[in-house]
């Protein structure tokens, strides 16, 4: 198959299999092609670029009840952000 232009998608699976095709490049997340990196189909280009981080919000409605699921999820975010400044 060959594409020409942009393609926006807002799924990592999505990007994974496109990249995986060769339809083309992605900047983000590194986990979602380790195996892809690391058998040598994928390959990475600029590895000594770093972009810039940038923040992450959690957004919920405010009501007396928030489910555990999400609490729990906001708080691992929260300790992952927490421990990654900690270990600069």
């Amino acid at each position: 198959m060959i594409a020409f232009g942009h393609f926006t998608v807002n799924s990592v699976t999505a990007v994974k299999a496109l990249v995986e095709e060769g339809m083309g490049m992605h900047v983000g997340p590194v986990w979602a092609f380790k195996e892809g990196l690391r058998s040598g189909d994928l390959v990475s280009v600029l590895p000594e670029y770093k972009l810039a981080a940038f923040p992450l919000h959690a957004l919920f409605t405010s009501t007396a009840f928030v489910p555990a699921k999400v609490r729990s999820f906001i708080d691992a975010m929260i300790k992952s952000e927490i421990s990654k400044k900690c270990a600069l």
